[in-house]
């Protein structure tokens, strides 16, 4: 009965705060309510959103809609695939990792147009060496923000990877993802 209780005061509270001024209405939940109050899920791992997420869809339910500057995502270059559709350059697909600067989307009830703009990410050893985008991200990677400016469409975002601060121009990654389980297929 507690769980249930709490459930609903998160989903009244989450309400409550999207209508502040100072929030965001667009996504809000109690997942994203969850994330603001404790920053972590129950058993101490970070949250990560994927846009495979069963909260996740098109339009105004895209992951897309709940980025905001400086956050860290996760896309995917090369070949991806709307509704089974391929598009890209037909390049080998491949996961790249950017840092939000500015997103200039529009959101329908079943779609999602327009661009997010960002800097490239590498993830690094703790040696400041670059390693390879496809090893993935685990908990506590550092992730150097470099100055190259990308420009990504929503579609081919796959998942926001949540960080925390770390030394100048980089994050330190609080969740683990890794692309082989992420990358989009023909379906």
């Amino acid at each position: 009965m507690l769980t249930l209780l709490l459930v609903i005061n998160m989903n009244a509270a989450a309400a409550f705060f999207s209508l502040a001024p100072h929030c965001r209405a667009v996504g809000a939940g109690p997942s994203s309510f969850f994330r603001l109050l404790l920053g972590n899920d129950a058993d101490g791992t970070g949250i990560i959103d994927r846009q495979s997420d069963a909260k996740y869809g098109r339009g105004a339910d895209h992951i897309s809609a709940d980025l905001s500057e400086g956050d860290i995502v996760a896309y995917q270059d090369g070949i991806w695939y709307v509704d089974g559709t391929e598009v890209g350059d037909g390049s080998e697909s491949r996961v790249g990792y950017m840092q939000v600067d500015t997103i200039q989307l529009v959101w329908t009830h079943d779609c999602e147009h327009g661009v997010i703009n960002g800097f490239d990410v590498t993830v690094e050893d703790e040696n400041g060496e670059p390693l390879p985008a496809d090893s993935g991200v685990e908990r506590g990677s550092i992730l150097a923000v470099t100055e190259e400016y990308l420009q990504i469409g929503p579609e081919q975002v796959l998942a926001r990877i949540p960080t925390a601060a770390g030394e100048k121009g980089t994050e330190i990654s609080s969740a683990d993802f890794y692309p082989s389980e992420e990358m989009m297929s023909p379906s």
